[in-house]
């Protein structure tokens, strides 16, 4: 008996091993095809006290894509997801390609007293100046990006109408714009979207999951009404497949990347729709394989153009 629920067991671990999702792609964007630096230095300056935040961690490859400079991606976490740790996956898989990449954290360490957004804007500006001041000549702002998630996805949006310099294009996911639709136990003050998106002037990609029960896909397509000023923008829905296990999970916290934990979704959207932008393809072309069964995984769909 014993032998047999060994058996089991095994047969059962194999059958795990192999019905799985497909693996980061070996070529194109989100591959590791264009990876050319070998570390990462990881600079930091500032502090998260109860009252400011002036804490900004930057990271510099140890071969820059230019030779002596490189391009800037300002990397935007979620609100009150501001370690460098919880994205590192995405922040290094950016870096190896010799670019540069500043993390600011926007939230104080006390976030119950931290109730404005536009004072977490007015952070963000601040602090990834200060990184750009350290950082000198080596970082090329005329190929700056800027990419976000959650609340730092809805903040790109009025990076420039704050004062940021006008990227070359931004990634936005999962955008959450709409206060009411999280439960807060406090009164947070807005940032007006309606009044500082239309001042964006680079191309935007927007990326949300059907099954974001915190960021509704609904806000993704509200905030694409709201970015009149731009060349071009899209709305992408990514979808949750559960055909195999484990299964593709469309949800808020997808963006998350810790360090060797990315999946289907990092790699063959979120990842490789900064890739392209950042190629010049500001209409990204999605591929997110198959599962091990040879069954195409859900392809993401467009919700607004």
């Amino acid at each position: 008996m014993r032998h047999r629920h060994l058996v089991i067991i095994v047969v059962a671990a194999a059958l795990v091993l192999a019905a799985c999702q497909p693996p980061q792609p070996t070529t194109g964007p989100g591959s590791a095809e264009h990876y050319i630096a070998t570390s990462v230095e990881v600079y930091e300056r500032g502090e998260q006290t109860a009252a400011d935040s002036t804490k900004v961690t930057w990271f510099v490859p140890d071969v820059l894509a230019d030779g002596t400079s490189a391009p800037v991606v300002v990397y935007l976490h979620g609100f009150s997801a501001g370690l460098p740790a919880l994205y590192r996956g995405h922040i290094d898989h950016l870096a190896l390609q010799g670019n540069i990449v500043i993390f600011p954290a926007y939230n104080t360490a006390s976030l119950v007293n931290d109730l404005d957004q536009n004072v977490m804007v007015d952070r963000i500006i601040a602090n990834v100046d200060a990184a750009l001041g350290e950082l000198g000549a080596v970082a090329d702002t005329s190929q700056l990006f800027v990419y976000g998630h959650s609340a730092g996805a809805a903040f790109g949006s009025v990076w420039e109408a704050n004062g940021g310099i006008a990227p070359r294009g931004l990634v936005l996911a999962h955008p959450s714009i709409d206060l009411s639709a999280v439960p807060v136990p406090v009164d947070i003050t807005p940032v007006d979207f309606t009044a500082e998106a239309p001042a964006t002037t680079g191309p935007v990609v927007l990326l949300t999951g059907d099954d974001d029960t915190i960021a509704a896909p609904a806000e993704a397509v509200e905030l694409h009404g709201y970015l009149t000023g731009v060349p071009s923008r899209q709305v992408w829905e990514a979808r949750s497949d559960d055909t195999m296990y484990p299964p593709v999970a469309a949800t808020h916290t997808a963006p998350l990347a810790l360090p060797g934990a990315a999946d289907t979704l990092d790699w063959r959207f979120g990842w490789s729709a900064l890739d392209q932008m950042m190629a010049g393809s500001v209409r990204p072309v999605f591929d997110l394989g198959e599962w091990s069964d040879g069954t195409p995984v859900l392809a993401p769909v467009l919700l607004a153009d």
